[in-house]
């Protein structure tokens, strides 16, 4: 039996959890795989090979009472299965320590990059500063540390490694040089349900000029935007809970038209909204693989991403399907403004070339052939 783990947030690894929770392995077809999420709120499924495990990631999630905690629950849940290999990252693989058993190490992030684009990010103490209820760089330098002492243990221990796109393949192979010597790489694309048809983009009714989304995280690079004057056109920002927000902060806002939207998880809400979004902003430091982007696109939605996330690069074609920026550049707005006054028929060609891209770079459908055919390919022989 292969045991597959992950954790369920509300960001990337929910759309990984989801997958689980709809995977169509099972023992009827041989593929004998146990699916075990972490997380805060259960996961409705069908399936009789998913376990769920409450849990909610904080500063202590790490330590030796909790691990133990949480090693106990899973021995119970567990109990009697013959397990042959796990599957899971830093987050989910400290909890399997009773078991000592192969390991493959799933990189959804690697921790050596992130921190490397963040701790570069001299601006991040300024929107600290002038917009925040609660410093960022504290909050990281509290999860650095665990972080990366256990990605290093985990990485070191596997017997090989899941990658989701050519960029993780790139820094595992540059920034974990020895921890991987002579191990092998899998690949193994990102899950994804597209939308049966999306509106016109020439049809749509645009509410939002310029529009971003996502949780608040130095990673996900809000700072380049904040800090910038949006006058010419408002800015709508989805995600970021408004008590997060100092008072300070909202006046800023205001005068420099950026108009918050409190978090949500409806994914409807966010639908909508990119449905009536003429540009939307990904200004992310680091991404793997960009699976908001990859929504948005399968939207048709004119995506413009930040050139130093390299995983954008994967899926965007600047000018084709989307647009990339270097937006460490004092300039990157200028393009926007081109961006914003191009033709129809231009952006609805864009729109089109978004939508095509995005249906082939991955998805459910390619997700699971590959897992299957990593089976059959004797992953349990590492």
């Amino acid at each position: 039996m292969i045991i597959y783990s992950t954790v369920s947030n509300s960001g990337g690894m929910r759309r990984i959890a989801d997958w689980c929770a709809r995977n169509p392995l099972g023992r009827s077809t041989g593929e004998d795989v146990l699916f075990v999420v972490f997380g805060p709120d259960l996961i409705e499924s069908s399936k009789e090979n998913i376990v769920f495990i409450k849990w909610k990631q904080t500063t202590l999630s790490y330590g030796e009472d909790q691990i133990l905690h949480f090693q106990n629950i899973l021995q119970e849940k567990i109990s009697g299965v013959d397990v042959d290999l796990i599957i899971g990252d830093y987050q989910t693989l400290p909890y399997f320590g009773f078991l000592d058993k192969p390991l493959i190490y799933d990189v959804h992030i690697l921790g050596r990059p992130l921190y490397s684009s963040i701790n570069q990010e001299k601006t991040l103490a300024k929107f600290d500063e002038s917009f925040l209820t609660r410093p960022l760089n504290s909050l990281i330098d509290m999860t650095q540390f665990h972080f990366l002492k256990f990605e290093h243990k985990f990485i070191k221990k596997a017997s090989g490694y899941l990658v989701n796109s050519q960029n993780s393949q790139f820094y595992l192979e540059q920034d974990y040089r020895d921890e991987i010597q002579g191990k092998k790489i899998f690949y193994l694309p990102l899950p994804f349900e597209f939308e049966s048809d999306s509106q016109n983009y020439s049809d749509r009714m645009f509410k939002y000029p310029i529009y971003t989304f996502g949780r608040l995280h130095p990673q996900k690079g809000q700072h380049i935007l904040f800090n910038r004057d949006w006058s010419q056109y408002p800015l709508y920002v989805r995600g970021i809970e408004l008590s997060l927000i100092s008072a300070k902060g909202r006046a800023k806002c205001l005068s420099n038209n950026i108009h918050l939207l409190d978090w949500t998880n409806d994914s409807d809400i966010l639908k909508k909204e990119l449905l009536q979004s003429e540009l939307v902003l990904f200004p992310s430091l680091y991404e793997p693989w960009g699976l908001a982007l990859q929504e948005a696109m399968s939207l048709g939605c004119i995506c413009v991403a930040n050139l130093k996330a390299k995983g954008h690069s994967e899926q965007i074609q600047d000018g084709i399907n989307g647009f990339l920026i270097n937006m460490e550049e004092s300039n990157w707005f200028d393009k926007i403004t081109m961006i914003m006054t191009l033709p129809m028929a231009e952006k609805i060609k864009i729109s089109q070339q978004a939508i095509s891209s995005a249906r082939s770079q991955g998805g459910d459908d390619k997700r699971n052939e590959e897992f299957k055919l990593l089976l059959k390919r004797g992953i349990l022989d590492l």
